[in-house]
């Protein structure tokens, strides 16, 4: 397969680019949206895509250089003991020129250099990159770390960072919402405000994420996401979305995940749709 990419590039010959979007509503009912998601996959062989995933994820710049503040993760006011320490101080990140993470000077392996290019989540033997610094310390992986940014999937209480092989490709919807975030791990965020229904017999598994990323939002972002598996060719997405409940303004991303080599996942840039503006004081 590496042969094979190498002799595509050398030939001049372009890599398929899956393509997603647009995202097109219709109002059904009050604050019952049906939402379209088109796509166009061609020319992907390679059976699985790997994707990293956790119930808490953080992408922000380092308050500090060279330091995560454990009172404030990134920024996102979530206190939490990286190290195992017993205390909330400051845990040392250390990116080598050699491109070597060490972090609390323990090595860790990040799933890719910088937000854009593909993730490699597995190690060589198989295992998922998974680090913790501490047996009383929380499990995470890093996404990337190209100072000042950083990308973490972070345990929280038996929601532990995975590495997950989907149908390759598939396509990721996101649907968002501005919150309260959690606080601490004994904290337990709030449910969705909205819901999400498909046809069919095998709706896709809806899994719950709270993301914190101050360069979109302000705010904690509550995130109900699902992937589902694509064809080759052009293929439409339906789904509805009910908001009628919801006094936050609620959102809907997609993009597409995919391999072109075993072990890596690619992906798509995001592409957004603002569908229900909310009402009231958002982030309950």
């Amino acid at each position: 397969m590496r042969c094979l990419l190498c002799l595509l590039m050398l030939t001049g010959l372009a890599l398929p680019q899956p393509q997603v979007g647009p995202i097109t509503t219709r109002e059904v009912g009050p604050g019952l949206f049906e939402v379209r998601v088109q796509t166009v996959v061609t020319g992907l062989s390679v059976p699985k895509v790997p994707l990293a995933w956790s119930y808490l994820r953080f992408e922000a710049p380092l308050q500090i250089r060279g330091e995560l503040l454990e009172d404030s993760l990134l920024g996102s006011l979530y206190e939490v003991d990286l190290n195992g320490d017993r205390h909330l101080g400051g845990v040392r990140v250390d990116l080598k020129s050699d491109g070597q993470l060490k972090i609390d000077y323990s090595p860790v392996q990040a799933l890719a250099p910088d937000a854009s290019s593909p993730q490699q989540p597995y190690r060589e033997d198989g295992s998922p990159k998974v680090f913790t610094l501490d047996p009383y310390a929380p499990d995470f992986m890093v996404d990337y770390y190209a100072p000042p940014m950083m990308a973490l999937e972070l345990q929280f209480r038996d929601h532990e960072p995975q590495v997950q092989d989907f149908p390759n490709p598939c396509l990721q919807i996101m649907v968002s919402e501005p919150c309260v975030g959690p606080s601490n791990p004994r904290d337990l965020p709030g449910e969705p405000n909205f819901s999400l229904s498909f046809d069919g017999p095998e709706p896709p598994e809806q899994r719950l994420m709270f993301s914190w990323n101050p360069t979109l939002s302000n705010q904690w972002q509550r995130v109900v996401w699902v992937a589902i598996p694509l064809k080759s060719g052009q293929q439409e997405t339906v789904f509805r979305l009910n908001c009628k409940d919801d006094t936050n303004p609620v959102a809907v991303s997609a993009l597409i995940n995919y391999a072109l080599e075993p072990g890596k996942r690619w992906r798509t840039a995001p592409v957004t749709n603002p569908v229900w503006p909310g009402a009231g004081r958002p982030g309950y």
